[in-house]
C-alpha cells in the first residue's frame, strides 16, 4: 500500500470516530427536543449532558493520538529519524530516575537506560494518553507538544473549552451551583465538534509532511 493511501485509511479511522461522536450529540439534542417541555426532568437531562459531552472530547482526542503514534511505532524509526520531541516522550519512564534528589545509583540507572534506548532497531512511543478528565487547553498544547505541533491558532478555543471542563468537574463532584441551559449545551457541542474537524486537519497535515521525521 503506497504512503497515500495509508495517510487516507488513517483520516478515514479517525473521521469515522468523528461522526460516530457528532451522531451521539445529535441523538442528545433529539431527547432534549422530546423532554424540555418537562420542567422537572429537562434540568436534570441538561446537566447529564455536560459529562457526556466531555467524555466524547476527552475520548476523540486521546483515540486520535493514539492512532497517530501508532502510525508512527509502525514506521520502526531509529531515534536518530524521528523529531526530539517524540523520542524524549519515548523515553518517560526513563527520565523518572532523575526525580527528585537522585544518587549515583539512579544516575547510573539513567545512562544505562538510555544508552540502551538509542543503541535499539526503532523508537516504542507509548500510545497511551491519559487527560486525567481535566483536557483543558493548556492539556491540549502540552499534547501537541509532544508532536511538535504549533496548535496557537487554536487559543481562540480556550476559554470556551476550559468553561466545558470547569462546568464538567462541578457536576461531577456533586456541585449543583452551575444551571445548565440548552444555549449552554448546544455552545459546547458546536465548540467540540468545531475542534474536532480542527484537530483532523492538523494530523493530516502532520502526516501528509512526514512532521514526525528528523530532517536527514
Amino acid at each position: 500500500m503506497d504512503t497515500q493511501s495509508i495517510i487516507d485509511d488513517i483520516i478515514a479511522e479517525i473521521e469515522k470516530d468523528r461522526d460516530w461522536r457528532v451522531n451521539e450529540f445529535y441523538k442528545m439534542k433529539s431527547i432534549h427536543y422530546d423532554i424540555k417541555s418537562n420542567q422537572k426532568y429537562n434540568l436534570t437531562y441538561l446537566s447529564m449532558c455536560i459529562p457526556i459531552i466531555y467524555a466524547h472530547w476527552e475520548g476523540f482526542c486521546t483515540n486520535s493520538f493514539r492512532i497517530i503514534t501508532n502510525h508512527i511505532n509502525d514506521q520502526k524509526l531509529r531515534y536518530n529519524r524521528i523529531i526530539n520531541s517524540l523520542f524524549t516522550y519515548s523515553q518517560k519512564t526513563t527520565y523518572d530516575y532523575l526525580k527528585g534528589k537522585q544518587g549515583f545509583q539512579q544516575r547510573c540507572k539513567f545512562s544505562k537506560q538510555f544508552v540502551e534506548s538509542l543503541n535499539r532497531n526503532h523508537v516504542k512511543i507509548d500510545s497511551k494518553f491519559n487527560a486525567k478528565s481535566n483536557l483543558k487547553f493548556k492539556v491540549l498544547l502540552e499534547y501537541f507538544e509532544i508532536f511538535d505541533e504549533d496548535i496557537s491558532h487554536l487559543k481562540k478555543f480556550e476559554r470556551d473549552l476550559n468553561r466545558l471542563v470547569e462546568v464538567r468537574n462541578h457536576i461531577v463532584h456533586g456541585e449543583n451551583s452551575i444551571i445548565v441551559n440548552e444555549k449552554m449545551i448546544r455552545s459546547f457541542i458546536g465548540m467540540v465538534t468545531e475542534l474536532f474537524d480542527k484537530i483532523i486537519v492538523i494530523f493530516f497535515e502532520y502526516l501528509r509532511d512526514n512532521k514526525f521525521l528528523n530532517a536527514l
